[in-house]
């Protein structure tokens, strides 16, 4: 981890204090103001994004800051206040800053943090997902114990002292989810049951034999003992979903055009008007039909993948190699290294040994080369600790769709993503509902009604924006037909994982 958050942590977020550097521009040449201005931003940045994983520890152990791995956020409802003004406060202060006196990437910097401030308010203050969305208090849980368990960034034993801490977490965290959760429609209810057992199966399978014969006697009793509080605790909050919630659960799903035109500006950047994301999205299921599948292109090991990646698609900047993990219980997917990890953490590659060996090769070009892993070992090595700290979902899963394709297309792929852009969209417009949602899937991917069902249940707790940053990204290439495909492939990545919107001003910058 890079000394930068040891220090900013330590010193001025004990107490969730604030830096704000005082610089007096009045007076000086216009010079001297651009110099003080920039000084004054990068230490305004460098305590945002401190403070940001102070307050996010679950997002700081992703992303490779170990100051509070045994934590879990306050979701009180005084923490989640607490949070709302204090992002108040910094997004102030950001705007303070004059951008005519900034250049390079502090200009590029400020925008970048604004976006990512508006998001965090616009997602407390407008989407609210705290109170309709069991999921909010879920994914914490999910992200946490999933990096615990596969990603070696210290000794096992050090993380089972993680695991233990958190695991004793998870009954303070689900008690501020019930009282929080008083607006969930049944369709969250029904997607938060799924996502209970899917967890308490990850619990009690691979998450325990991970911790469960590490250390002496004492620890491995410990570990026992918070584990099945943790499962209690999720058991406790299943039955509540079941029992509670789910009779009074009279929140709407849908949230309407208007809403839905805020989420989309305010998660990825994205102008214009819900009837035209939605009939963008026809298009790429329109697209997604005309796509005729290719093999992928067989490689005899992750070695392989990675040397032919690196000389058809971009640099593979150095890494701590990858590991493969059988994981039943989550599917295929990637525990990547943080953006602030030391270079030595390895990446690790969860398979399904049962799937068809063309399945796992498509899911180690998106997830692994050129795909997730290498995004974020470019995102990694960008002097910008706000570039490395906020990422948008669609820039990482749309570079994910096309890293994938670089292999080989795939047309029920293409066909899924397709279809969970467009029906998470349209549910959240309120043109379309689960039932017809899942008939989508049924007809358009060909997979049986369960699966489809599983598939609805997966947006209703998270919307996907695979196909829309593929599209974006796509679409970005095309604006700079001067450079080679490797040329724009490395520009793009260089600018570390921003929305679209941001990475074409970034690249604009560099063409001039």
């Amino acid at each position: 981890m890079r000394t930068l958050f040891g220090a900013a942590l330590a010193m001025s977020l004990a107490a969730c204090g604030f830096l704000e550097p005082e610089f007096e521009v009045w007076g000086m040449p216009e010079l001297q103001k651009g110099r003080a201005e920039k000084g004054s931003f990068a230490a305004l940045a460098e305590a945002y994004v401190s403070w940001h994983y102070a307050t996010h520890p679950t997002s700081a152990l992703e992303d490779g800051v170990y100051a509070r791995e045994g934590a879990f956020e306050d979701f009180s409802a005084a923490g989640l206040r607490a949070e709302r003004d204090a992002q108040r406060t910094w997004l102030t202060r950001v705007r303070a800053i004059d951008p005519s006196l900034l250049a390079g990437d502090a200009a590029t910097d400020q925008i970048l943090l604004e976006w990512a401030i508006r998001r965090a308010l616009v997602r407390l203050e407008e989407i609210r997902e705290w109170e309709r969305n069991p999921d909010f208090y879920l994914k914490p849980l999910r992200v946490a114990f999933r990096v615990l368990a596969y990603r070696p960034y210290a000794p096992v034993k050090a993380r089972q002292e993680a695991a233990i801490a958190r695991l004793e977490a998870v009954a303070g965290l689900l008690d501020a989810a019930m009282e929080n959760l008083t607006a969930a429609s049944r369709l969250h209810v029904e997607a938060a049951l799924e996502a209970c057992e899917r967890l308490k199966s990850f619990l009690e399978g691979n998450f325990k034999k991970a911790f469960s014969i590490e250390g002496d006697e004492a620890s491995r009793e410990r570990f026992t003992r918070a584990q099945d509080q943790a499962t209690a605790a999720l058991e406790k909050f299943r039955e509540w979903l079941r029992a509670d919630l789910w009779p009074r659960a009279s929140g709407a799903f849908a949230m309407g055009e208007e809403r839905l035109r805020i989420l989309l500006e305010s998660e990825e950047m994205e102008t214009g008007s819900p009837e035209e994301w939605l009939a963008e999205a026809d298009a790429i299921l329109e697209e997604a039909r005309a796509v005729e599948s290719s093999p992928p292109k067989p490689m005899d090991s992750m070695a392989e993948l990675r040397r032919w990646a690196g000389e058809h698609v971009c640099e593979i900047p150095a890494d701590g190699g990858l590991l493969l993990n059988e994981a039943p219980e989550t599917g295929a997917g990637v525990v990547a290294p943080g953006p602030f990890d030391a270079a030595a953490v390895p990446a690790v590659l969860l398979v399904r040994s049962a799937d068809p060996p063309e399945e796992r090769a498509l899911d180690a070009a998106r997830d692994a080369y050129p795909g997730v892993v290498t995004r974020l070992l470019w995102v990694r090595r960008h002097p910008s600790a706000a570039r490395r700290a906020f990422r948008s979902k669609a820039a990482i899963e749309g570079w994910a769709a096309l890293a994938e394709e670089r292999t080989a297309r795939s047309r029920p792929r293409s066909l899924r993503r397709a279809c969970r852009f467009l029906a998470g969209l349209r549910m959240r417009a309120g043109s379309m509902n689960a039932d017809q949602a899942v008939d989508l899937f049924v007809q358009e991917v060909g997979c049986s009604r369960d699966e489809a069902r599983s598939e609805v249940r997966r947006l209703v707790r998270e919307p996907d924006f695979a196909a829309l940053g593929r599209s974006r990204i796509a679409a970005l290439r095309k604006e700079f037909p001067e450079a080679s495909e490797r040329e724009f492939t490395e520009r793009f990545l260089a600018a570390g994982a921003p929305p679209v919107a941001i990475s074409r001003l970034i690249l604009a910058r560099v063409r001039r």
